[in-house]
């Protein structure tokens, strides 16, 4: 290799080693300038606003409810689960940021009436919205199109001689009390903590428009008295069903179905479900086909059916027990008229060892319901099971 070579060998290293040097040193400068820039740590808002998982909740028995409290112009502190704070402010935002306003003792609409509105006290998380004049029903109005998706779980009630009556938002009269609640509870399912929230916030603003006080409790113990309510519902909520099946004779005729069904005491509903109502015109028993779209009383007189279950919705039913009997009695009735089969859910034939064990399961189940203070059948019992 002549000298020439070499040197250019040696001055290829160079300049490699040279822009090898100059890398490093830009790259550890960049690396002091991002360290500098992110010195001061922000908290991630996503972390920080996470809420942990909800672990499924240990099912339990014990009745929890609200602590009652003696107190008139509230919004019944006995609602409250024990160490729930009552806030009272005069417009949305923590008590602690405004004084209560003063309201007159004279006007004694502006006092709760003692007695609540059907299961509210059970049922429900409330806000009470209090003034010296009339609270706007447009601002009422405004305040439940906030919370829209919870609609069927929203009532309104004005104050008015000591008793709690129904709002309604276009007729006459005006109330210097009205009572929102919120169901905790349906069969939709548990009302998110979220909700809860934006419930509350909905009508505060709308007493800062009405100029009104708000009495309301904090919503966080609300979500647990929720939750307890939750694992009793999923214990109550139960449907028995009894099946007649077709046999070798074939389908039963729907017009056949219809003279049974109604000498028996059901009457046809417009969905094409029979239904037999106990003294309050209650749905107590009902029966449905097998076979869409059900007995649709246009097309009653065309249609046939494998098959028919009478149903007794369980919570939903005063005297449970005695309607069951009556329910097996009709189900026998039936399969006797149609030359059917009576079945369970599983199409197995129905015997009395089964039965039996069906009604200690129906008396375990009223006994926690009156234990727990919502007796089935009862207005509370409608309400939650609906």
């Amino acid at each position: 290799m002549s000298k020439l070579q070499i040197a250019l060998v040696a001055f290829g290293i160079l300049i490699v080693a040279a822009i090898y040097i100059f890398n490093r040193w830009q790259e550890h400068r960049y690396k002091k300038r991002a360290e500098s820039a992110f010195q001061q740590r922000h908290e991630d808002v996503l972390v920080k606003n996470a809420q942990p998982p909800v672990l499924p909740a240990v099912r339990t028995r014990e009745r929890i409810e609200p602590q009652f409290q003696e107190r008139a112009p509230s919004i019944d502190e006995e609602r409250a689960p024990p160490g729930t704070q009552i806030s009272r402010t005069s417009e949305a935002g923590p008590a602690h940021q405004d004084e209560p306003r003063r309201i007159d003792p004279r006007q004694g609409d502006n006092q709760a009436p003692s007695v609540a509105p059907t299961g509210s006290d059970k049922l429900d998380y409330q806000v009470d919205l209090v003034s010296h004049s009339p609270i706007p029903p447009s601002n009422l109005d405004k305040a439940l199109k906030q919370v829209s998706d919870l609609a069927n779980r929203i009532q309104l009630w004005g104050a008015a001689n000591n008793s709690w009556t129904s709002v309604d938002l276009h007729a006459a009269p005006k109330y210097t009390r009205v009572r929102a609640t919120l169901q905790l509870v349906n069969r939709s399912g548990v009302v998110p903590a979220e909700d809860l929230l934006t419930f509350k916030r909905a009508f505060e603003r709308c007493a800062a428009e009405s100029e009104a006080t708000v009495e309301s409790a904090e919503t966080e113990p609300f979500v647990e008295v929720a939750r307890n309510l939750d694992r009793f519902f999923q214990e109550s909520d139960v449907i028995v069903g009894l099946s007649v099946i077709a046999q070798k004779s074939g389908p039963f005729p729907g017009t056949k179905i219809r003279a049974w069904a109604e000498v028996s005491g059901f009457q046809l509903r417009p969905d094409g479900i029979f239904q037999i109502n106990d003294e309050h015109g209650h749905a107590s028993i009902t029966m449905e086909s097998h076979e869409n779209p059900g007995f649709v009383p246009e097309r009653i007189r065309t249609l046939t059916t494998n098959g028919v279950t009478l149903m007794l919705d369980v919570p939903k039913v005063a005297n449970g027990v005695q309607a069951f009997d009556k329910l097996v009695s009709l189900a026998r009735q039936l399969a006797n008229a149609m030359g059917g089969a009576l079945v369970d859910d599983n199409k197995m034939a129905v015997n009395e060892s089964g039965l039996d064990q069906i009604r200690g399961q129906l008396k375990q189940i009223y006994q926690e319901m009156d234990a727990r203070g919502i007796p089935a059948g009862s207005g509370v019992a409608l309400r939650l099971f609906s």
